[in-house]
């Protein structure tokens, strides 16, 4: 018997799932744009260190984030859906370095070498679609 449904094929999710990445889901729409970047410290390479786009203002869509390789360089994610990059707009930026070392341990905290200024949620940076967006942090420690 056939079905009066039509079917859905791979490449039908997949439409989907593009039309969803690029018009958003309940029709609040938001585009994506690759960034990546290298963050310092005193003009060395930070590894280990979480990096976090917020969105603010009348950015809409998921914030991103992405932690360091041992060069320094990050590669931004969303969130909430794993797509790679950062919406576009103005972005609350949060650099860190200290982490939980287990969920039962919360007391046992790595130490903090990033500066207030970089952790506190004052740092912004502008996402454009015109642009690489290779975004270099380049922080000195308070000591300097």
């Amino acid at each position: 018997m056939k079905s009066d449904f039509p079917s859905f094929t791979v490449r039908n999710l997949a439409l989907a799932f593009v039309a969803l990445t690029l018009f958003g889901c309940g029709g609040k729409g938001y585009r994506l744009t690759d960034v990546s970047g290298t963050i310092t410290l005193d003009g060395k390479p930070l590894p280990n260190a979480s990096v976090t786009f917020i969105p603010v203002g009348d950015g809409v869509g998921p914030a991103s984030t992405a932690i360091t390789d041992e060069s320094g360089n990050f590669q931004l994610r969303t969130i909430d859906l794993d797509l790679s990059g950062a919406t576009l707009g103005d972005h609350r930026v949060t650099v860190t370095t200290a982490r939980a070392s287990s969920a039962d341990e919360m007391a046992k905290i790595s130490k903090e070498l990033v500066p207030p200024k970089y952790r506190d949620g004052s740092f912004r940076l502008t996402v454009k679609a015109d642009s690489s967006n290779a975004v270099n942090i380049e922080m000195l420690s308070k000591s300097k």
